[in-house]
């Protein structure tokens, strides 16, 4: 077509050897073996390993090379099926760098004042991309309250709260609500020893999975809830499950493992 025809003259693909694009009359893509860098491809490369193992240089890679959520902006109207996989791929793609993010404030905040600045920074660019992420909310009252900024912690709270209730329906978690008993407590000498986002690894075979406590004990609520819902009421022909997941860490995140596998296709 003659919008083919035009990207490759763009993007030199007549000159380039291997060509940058493959194409038939169905599809064009990338070309892998081509001399061009596709920032996504890089991403995914990196966050393949858990994120505990990365070196700083390489989540710094990652937080330079995502500028954004994928082909941000880029729709295509009769296609549900493309919308749907790229809906899917920017999910994955998104929450990986959390995680990512997650990993370096820790690390950040366990050197000290030093890095505060730092780490201050990175989780202002988690509430960017996610402002009702209850737990970069906490992440950025325990880290300002670190800093002697008891005021502006607690005038973070307030901003939380009215977000949650406005854009969620919700009131703050328990977690946050005990996190600010601290602050007004001035607890401070106290929380800048505490674990900031609690990550841990546990071990699925040989590959060590990266876990946020946090999340963890959401799912054991979710999980629990679900349980003891189905003993009275099973859905649909579902046997009533057994048992919760209560004390069942081991099992629990495999189940989170196989819920961030983008080939899982039932859990």
């Amino acid at each position: 077509s003659q919008a083919l025809f035009n990207l490759r003259q763009v993007i030199g693909d007549s000159e380039a050897t291997p060509p940058f694009l493959l194409s038939d009359r169905l599809q064009v893509q990338w070309n892998r073996a081509a001399n061009g860098m596709v920032d996504v491809w890089l991403v995914e490369q990196i966050l393949q390993q858990p994120v505990a193992k990365l070196a700083n240089e390489q989540l710094e890679s990652v937080f330079e090379l995502y500028q954004g959520s994928l082909l941000d902006g880029f729709v295509i109207d009769d296609s549900d099926l493309y919308m749907q996989w790229l809906e899917n791929r920017r999910e994955r793609l998104q929450r990986k760098t959390m995680q990512a993010l997650d990993e370096q404030i820790e690390r950040w905040m366990a050197e000290g004042q030093v890095r505060y600045s730092a780490a201050l920074q990175l989780i202002e660019r988690q509430l960017q991309m996610e402002p009702w992420r209850e737990q970069s909310h906490r992440a950025m009252m325990h880290l300002l309250a670190c800093m002697g900024q008891r005021s502006a912690a607690l005038s973070h709270f307030e901003r939380c709260k009215k977000l949650l209730a406005t854009e969620l329906g919700v009131e703050p978690d328990l977690q946050t609500l005990q996190l600010v008993t601290k602050i007004q407590q001035g607890e401070f000498e106290r929380l800048s020893r505490e674990p900031l986002l609690h990550v841990r690894t546990v071990q699925n075979g040989n590959v060590p999975t990266p876990i946020i406590k946090e999340q963890a004990s959401d799912w054991v609520g979710s999980v629990t809830m679900a349980a003891s819902a189905a003993t009275t009421a099973p859905p649909g022909n579902l046997p009533p499950l057994a048992a919760n997941f209560i004390g069942r860490e081991a099992e629990l995140c495999e189940v989170v493992r196989l819920f961030e596998e983008e080939d899982c296709r039932l859990l």
